[in-house]
């Protein structure tokens, strides 16, 4: 529902975008939505894509977690657009709509947060909290060992953990 200055009221705002930090948000949407959702100052606020779910070559491999390469990618991105950010900027990323780009962009900005910011998981964890029902647990199904395993969001940033505790 829009006001009648055509911002987005602030019910649409909550229900598609989450605080993670002071200027920095998590949408449930496309960059193209956020701007059409909300009027978005390109002085006051910055978008960025989240991560893209790309199907795995093998066709049982389920649905995995970004790569390492993949996060660090992201979070550099993210740093550079932290550091360089001019006054009150708000960084808004955009997760999309579909769970797998959801999760993976939950995993790459949680990491982000345990990686660069020495966030607890358990601070992760609550973080996120509001959106872990949009989120989908990872099935990777190794193609060469036939070995099914389960992990989840939380299985991934305690990884992250415990990579930042080995000093990578």
């Amino acid at each position: 529902k829009m006001s009648s200055s055509g911002n987005a009221t602030p019910a649409l705002r909550s229900s598609f975008i989450h605080p993670i930090q002071d200027r920095l948000c998590l949408a449930m949407c496309t960059a193209r939505q956020a701007r059409k959702m909300v009027l978005v100052s390109l002085k006051t606020t910055w978008l960025i894509s989240g991560m893209k779910h790309e199907p795995k070559a093998c066709i049982h491999a389920g649905f995995r977690p970004s790569s390492l390469s993949e996060i660090f990618r992201f979070s550099q991105r993210l740093r550079t657009k932290m550091l360089n950010r001019i006054g009150n900027t708000t960084i808004i990323i955009c997760a999309g709509q579909q769970a797998e780009m959801i999760t993976n962009t939950a995993l790459a900005l949680g990491g982000f947060l345990i990686m660069y910011q020495q966030y607890s998981v358990d601070d992760v964890q609550k973080l996120f909290t509001p959106i872990l029902q949009q989120c989908v647990g990872y099935l990777e199904h190794s193609c060469s060992r036939g070995a099914i395993e389960d992990l989840s969001l939380r299985d991934c940033w305690l990884a992250l953990h415990y990579a930042r505790c080995a000093g990578w």
